[in-house]
């Protein structure tokens, strides 16, 4: 049982893609998704931008669409 623990020292999971990465690896992985999130949002707001229309905040639409934006940006989907 120590060996398996030893394997993960010095490792982060990391949620989106089910893995133990190390930090700076974690790092670079969430800086990319972090922008691919936030243009997405941006994309969302230029669709939704009239006075009848729902709109939410950037935390609402990460938190609502997280797995999807995770799916797709894993999958390399291009912004849409």
């Amino acid at each position: 049982m120590a060996e398996t623990k030893e394997k993960y020292i010095g490792q982060f999971y990391c949620y989106e893609t089910k893995t133990f990465m190390k930090w700076s690896e974690l790092m670079e992985f969430y800086k990319g998704f972090y922008s691919y999130c936030s243009r997405m949002w941006l994309d969302y707001c230029d669709e939704h931008n009239t006075l009848l229309s729902e709109h939410m905040t950037e935390a609402q639409y990460k938190s609502k669409y997280h797995d999807w934006l995770a799916k797709r940006y894993l999958n390399g989907a291009p912004l849409v």
